[in-house]
């Protein structure tokens, strides 16, 4: 557990706490402490969904990667289940606009 390792760390002891919180859930189903909307850190939050962006569309050698339309609508659909909706809305205007 990256949070584990980084916690004692003066100088990283801030980004442990983003790291440990970026599998809470928007909506307080997450885990590891069930924390909820502006409980989570605003960080944990950016790192919740780049981190499923990537677990969505990246190859990997056990698995393909999603096509970008397919990742974009389950970022969508998760909106204020899994992710903080004011941050789905600016992340889909930043992946797209790669596309362009």
């Amino acid at each position: 557990f990256a949070y584990d390792a980084l916690k004692d760390n003066p100088t990283m002891k801030d980004i442990a706490r983003f790291i440990r919180h970026h599998h809470e859930k928007y909506n307080g189903n997450g885990y590891p402490d069930g924390i909820s909307g502006c409980q989570i850190p605003f960080e944990s939050r950016i790192l919740a969904l780049a981190d499923s962006w990537d677990a969505m569309i990246a190859e990997r050698v056990y698995k393909k990667g999603i096509p970008f339309d397919t990742a974009l609508e389950e970022i969508r659909r998760n909106s204020g289940i899994q992710f903080d909706p004011e941050l789905v809305d600016a992340w889909i205007k930043f992946v797209s606009s790669d596309q362009d």
